[in-house]
């Protein structure tokens, strides 16, 4: 009799480490090699996890197939959570005749180029666009559009590597950052361009320029399948500007939008945009910027949305996202609690604000605070920390999950709860230690030696 498993490509040791203990014997890990060896996490069994260089599609298959033969498993689906993988995923689907979005789709989707050209192309709103290939014509851009622009890579994750300019020296400046951080990552499959529509874009071009568009910033899950979108969750962005451009701060869910703005024709506009991409049946992840009258899309990804979002859902009403993207993947019912259910709920992610050793980390004055739902850590002491754009990993210390009534002061919150979080780090310099707490960088103590 054998075993049924959805295949899980490519995600980080911590998932997988999650998803064994909370859906156990559901999953087939197939996890990149040099991922698990410098994880912390203890393996799964030998039977869950199949542990391989991702680069070679063919070598990934016969890996696979050989390892489901060995334990005598059956594939019942396949899912994804990061973004390199997406396209791999798709190829591993359509060898196992299973259902998820096609190559082309996800070469598409992570484009920021390919992406808008096709939305501009069937009508969804999104930023004027255009790749650049050279400081030179990214000033011209800006002087072309008279606005303040974004730059960034054609590929990435969130605010990595993206800058805002607001003149011709800050776009000047930021091209020559974006280019120097992408010859640093040129090895990560995270940067890769898609083989999957590759053609389709100057290859000498790997950076974008497009306009910043003023408003609130969204980000959202939902579900296309059967020719319609099902919103699972809107949160709202806080961006914090004294940070690296786009660094969302806290995550509001569940969000409340303008009143002239409709659920179902929302739903419709993510059907559009979903579609225009060739994703007809999936989870997917988009961020969008609600301005003063319009809807406009940045980004369009068929995954469930990261950062501390899938705690921070489960927190507010029970859904497990982790657990519903399994589900989905085996076509099983997708239950969503009604908005009645979802409690208001903030996510606060903290940061470092200066490079150095991690000497300390004191959480225990939040110990009684009622509000409080849940506290991760992802760095602790002796670790390093290195600030963006060299690293925009080691500088996110963890998440801060707390209840709020929907009128509250949320910002007021958020720096209540701040100023209880105690970082004491240890310049690399060998300078005398120096305490702050994050993201504001106000200092709770420090020594003769300025912060």
């Amino acid at each position: 009799m054998s075993d049924k498993r959805v295949l899980v490509i490519g995600t980080t040791p911590d998932y997988i480490s999650y998803i064994h203990l909370h859906f156990p014997n559901r999953a087939l890990f197939v996890t990149d090699k040099a991922m698990r060896q410098r994880s912390p996490e203890t393996r799964p069994d030998g039977l869950s996890e199949l542990v391989c260089e991702l680069k070679d599609f063919d070598t990934v298959v016969r890996r696979i197939i050989r390892h489901c033969r060995q334990w005598k498993l059956e594939i019942s689906g396949l899912t994804c959570f990061d973004c390199e993988y997406l396209e791999l995923s798709a190829n591993i689907a359509k060898f196992f005749s299973l259902e998820f979005p096609s190559a082309k789709s996800m070469a598409l989707s992570r484009s920021k180029f390919l992406s808008k050209q096709v939305w501009t192309q069937n009508g969804v709103r999104c930023p004027r666009f255009k790749l650049v290939r050279s400081e030179f014509e990214t000033i011209r851009f800006v002087k072309d559009l008279g606005h303040p622009i974004v730059l960034k890579p054609l590929t990435g994750s969130g605010s990595e590597l993206t800058f805002q300019c607001f003149d011709i020296y800050e776009a000047f400046n930021a091209y020559r950052s974006v280019k120097n951080g992408l010859k640093i990552r040129e090895n990560s499959p995270l940067y890769c361009l898609p083989k999957e529509g590759s053609l389709e874009t100057d290859s000498k071009a790997l950076i974008m320029a497009e306009e910043f568009i003023y408003g609130r910033e969204y980000s959202c899950d939902f579900i296309i399948a059967e020719g319609t979108a099902t919103i699972i969750r809107i949160a709202k962005k806080i961006l914090d500007k004294t940070l690296p451009f786009g660094t969302t701060t806290e995550y509001i869910v569940p969000a409340r939008l303008p009143k002239w703005i409709d659920r179902k024709e929302l739903e419709t506009m993510l059907l559009q945009a979903a579609e225009a991409l060739g994703i007809k049946r999936a989870i997917c992840m988009v961020d969008f910027v609600i301005a003063k009258d319009e809807v406009v899309f940045l980004e369009l990804t068929p995954r469930i949305g990261g950062d501390c979002l899938p705690p921070l859902i489960k927190q507010c009403c029970g859904l497990d996202m982790l657990g519903l993207a399994l589900d989905f993947a085996e076509k099983k019912r997708i239950v969503i609690p009604p908005e009645s259910k979802w409690k208001h709920m903030v996510g606060l992610r903290m940061f470092a604000t200066m490079e150095g050793k991690i000497n300390k980390i004191d959480v225990s004055k939040l110990d009684d605070d009622p509000r409080i739902r849940e506290i991760t850590l992802k760095r602790f002491p002796g670790d390093g920390v290195t600030l963006p754009p060299d690293d925009y990993e080691s500088w996110q210390l963890g998440h801060i999950i707390f209840e709020t009534p929907a009128e509250g002061d949320i910002e007021k919150e958020c720096r209540e709860i701040r100023s209880k979080i105690e970082i004491i780090m240890e310049p690399y310099d060998g300078n005398d230690f120096i305490g702050y707490h994050q993201p504001n960088s106000e200092i709770i103590q420090k020594t003769d030696t300025p912060a």
